[in-house]
């Protein structure tokens, strides 16, 4: 497989000028069991600033996971709850605040991790496409596919991530549930005819006993 190299002051970055302190990084990717590795990734010496994305890496099996890091070590290691080496393309968006983060997988799938993260260094390293570069060494090549990857300097909203995901599917994300939790009982996120067919259907039916 290859990698590319992104520049020390390139995005995503450390230090001043958002980047790491509030940004965003989407891609699309496809990999089966056996395709792990980073989609990208950096780490300056120490116990100090880094980010990594990776699929199936650091015994997640199966799994998206982010270790982000700053001076301070706050944040730390968290995974998508979704599988992911099933052979199908799925959508991620990590979302970076400086009081936490976001992992969005296929929309729905949102894992939040708070904690005050607005302390990075610069790279010391360069920030490596479709590898990791773990304090100058080129490890954990991506072995899948990735498609559209994308680094912003500023924060998504679910709503972003819905549109951006509808725009290349075509397939509406349902949100916001609870608008219509206890409602929608066909489980279509609105609340319309098809509910009220299953509503009579069950108010016609007689659930006394004995049946009266």
């Amino acid at each position: 497989s290859v990698y590319g190299l992104l520049s020390t002051d390139a995005y995503p970055k450390a230090g001043f000028g958002n980047g790491l302190e509030e940004g965003a990084i989407s891609f699309w990717f496809k990999a089966d069991a056996t395709e792990t590795g980073y989609i990208l990734g950096s780490y300056n010496n120490g116990t100090t600033t880094a980010l990594h994305i990776g699929i199936g890496t650091d015994n997640q099996v199966g799994k998206i996971n982010v270790n982000l890091r700053d001076e301070n070590s706050s944040a730390g290691s968290f995974a998508g709850s979704g599988t992911i080496n099933d052979n199908q393309w799925h959508y991620a968006v990590l979302t970076l605040t400086p009081t936490g983060a976001t992992l969005y997988t296929d929309v729905l799938d949102a894992v939040v991790r708070t904690g005050t993260m607005d302390n990075y260094a610069v790279w010391q390293y360069p920030m490596v496409l479709l590898a990791r570069n773990q304090r100058g060494a080129i490890e954990g090549k991506f072995q899948g596919l990735v498609d559209d990857l994308k680094i912003y300097n500023y924060q998504w909203s679910q709503q972003d991530v819905a549109e951006e995901y509808y725009d290349v599917i075509g397939t509406a994300s349902c949100i916001s549930p609870q608008v219509v939790a206890g409602y929608d009982l066909n489980d279509d996120c609105k609340v319309d005819i098809g509910d009220f067919i299953i509503f009579a259907g069950a108010w016609l039916q007689d659930g006394l006993y004995p049946i009266q």
